[in-house]
């Protein structure tokens, strides 16, 4: 049995960032197994569920339904989470993170020619996003702590190049800043 949180068959997410976000790919090429695999090796999908407790001594799981299931043996791969900011305004509309294919979705249908996007942070997501707006005509400015884009994981030399190839197409780097709030479209300022 395969427990997830997201719907639908296990994939790589490497073209939620790139391809897919463009809508150049599918992502079934990325499939873990193709779709009818599991059926075939008797492995349940059981998608948008989650464990919320493990019992090692009973040898036992619950799941977010209260259902509780038996294993024989359990391997827990929790996967990572993209860091949600808890600043004002972090819950409007517009405001998109990047993980599952819904995700993905909302922002593919905002990418629209011609609008601004504000990209949080350019480590290899934040840049891999930032590249495909701009590639569907969407004018970014990104935002990032840093000299330069990936400096911490590649160095500033080439954090640098990066920097400079993002700034070649036409997007804004407001490095050494932080986003401190969100505020909506047309919102009155009160002093």
């Amino acid at each position: 049995m395969l427990i997830s949180r997201e719907p639908g068959v296990p994939f790589g997410r490497p073209p939620l960032s790139k391809t897919y976000l463009r809508s150049e790919e599918k992502l079934d090429a990325w499939y873990v197994r193709p779709a009818g695999w599991y059926a075939d090796h008797d492995v349940e999908l059981r998608s948008g569920a989650a464990v919320v407790a493990v019992d090692p001594a009973a040898h036992t799981v619950t799941l977010n339904s209260g259902e509780e299931l038996g294993y024989q043996k359990l391997l827990i791969a929790s996967g990572g989470r993209n860091r949600r900011l808890g600043l004002p305004g972090a819950d409007l509309p517009g405001i998109h993170y990047l993980r599952t294919v819904a995700e993905c979705d909302a922002i593919k249908q905002d990418a629209v020619r011609g609008r601004r996007a504000v990209v949080v942070g350019m480590g290899f997501i934040g840049c891999e996003v930032t590249a495909s707006l701009t590639q569907l005509g969407v004018h970014v400015t990104s935002v990032f702590p840093g000299r330069n884009p990936l400096e911490t994981v590649l160095g500033g030399q080439v954090g640098g190049l990066i920097g400079a190839f993002h700034r070649g197409n036409g997007v804004d780097l407001l490095a050494g800043e932080q986003v401190a709030a969100f505020e909506a479209p047309n919102a009155w300022k009160r002093s």
